[in-house]
């Protein structure tokens, strides 16, 4: 299941740096491209404000907009399940809880993670925002990199809990203080999205 989802967001990744670094290349060297086939090529003084035609900008921020979203919405049922897990005096309810939270985090959270870094960098690299020509666009990239690197280094902690609900029944001690972990880390991850 690990797997899967790193497979997919380590794909998602590669294509998006893939084109990431042909917009920049194509951004650098000054070349004009419509809907994939060249029109002119042109000296850097007249390079177009904007790589992407408008038809592409206008789905690439949908994207991007739609995995953001996503992401946080995830997060928020992540949170809300991590509290369940606690709280709840059902065995089969924090069973379930802790085994759908591993799910949501490797086939929902991290590919929209992997999707809005991606998405994000092909939007600035792609329209005339650029990546470092504004702050509040390096403070987003910034955020979203060290969300993406936090949410990889939490996941153990994660499937450790999913592998003890798995096996056996949590009682309301067994595990305690790394499930309460996951609360605090969710509620630490939803807030940097918000600000993000």
């Amino acid at each position: 299941m690990q797997k899967v989802g790193l497979v997919l967001g380590g794909a998602a990744l590669a294509i998006g740096l893939l084109l990431a670094a042909a917009l920049a290349h194509l951004r650098s060297t000054g070349a004009r491209y419509c809907l994939g086939q060249e029109v002119a090529q042109i000296g850097a003084t007249n390079m177009p404000s904007m790589i992407m035609t408008p038809r592409v900008r206008k789905f690439a921020l949908t994207t991007h907009v739609t995995s953001s979203v996503g992401w946080l919405g995830a997060v928020a049922a992540f949170l809300a399940l991590a509290v369940a897990g606690v709280s709840s005096a059902d065995a089969q309810l924090v069973r379930a809880a802790y085994l759908a939270m591993h799910l949501i985090t490797w086939y929902v959270i991290v590919p929209f993670s992997v999707a809005a870094l991606v998405t994000g960098l092909v939007q600035s690299l792609g329209t005339p925002w650029g990546v470092f020509r504004h702050y509040w666009i390096v403070a987003k990239l910034g955020l979203t990199v060290v969300a993406t690197l936090i949410l990889f280094a939490h996941t153990q902690p994660i499937a450790q809990v999913a592998t003890v609900a798995s096996q056996t029944l949590l009682a309301s001690g067994d595990l305690r203080q790394l499930r309460i972990r996951l609360i605090a880390d969710a509620g630490a991850a939803l807030m940097a999205l918000l600000v993000a």
